[in-house]
């Protein structure tokens, strides 16, 4: 599907609008696929059932032509800051998180700010500030200009 989508996206003939309608049509039409194949099949993602890989690949096919027609077609880009310096070292954190336990170190360093946390939400707060931690690290490597590929 992500082949797909960029020879769509990548297609300069095509209108941008027009990529726009392609993308939501194609998600509308494999969740719609999905949730049938589901009644045969169930959406399954331990298995990654077919209709599992349906049902997410029209997920995200809508959620690209979201973030397309926002950030590409009407220019505002501002907000996406965050989600570049995440982008620009994607497999870097992906390895890290396999390797760094992020929530662990945030509890280590703040666990009396926990602590002050009603207990039902402190694994969230800890969740999100683990995620803190990786996005200071990454935007570290963003400043520095390195970047890591495969």
């Amino acid at each position: 599907m992500g082949t797909l989508a960029g020879s769509l996206l990548r297609n300069q003939e095509l209108d941008p609008l027009k990529k726009v309608l392609y993308l939501v049509g194609g998600g509308l039409g494999l969740i719609l696929l999905g949730l049938i194949w589901h009644l045969h099949f169930p959406i399954m993602k331990f298995l990654w059932s077919s209709s599992f890989i349906s049902l997410t690949s029209g997920m995200a096919l809508i959620s690209l032509a979201i973030f397309y027609l926002v950030i590409d077609v009407w220019q505002i880009k501002k907000w996406s800051y965050f989600f570049v310096v995440v982008g620009l070292n994607s497999i870097t954190i992906y390895l890290a998180t396999k390797f760094i336990d992020f929530p662990r170190i945030f509890t280590l360093l703040f666990a009396g700010i926990i602590d002050t946390i009603p207990t039902p939400f402190q694994p969230a707060f800890t969740a999100a500030g683990g995620l803190v931690i990786v996005w200071l690290l990454l935007y570290f490597l963003y400043r520095k200009k390195l970047f890591f590929k495969v």
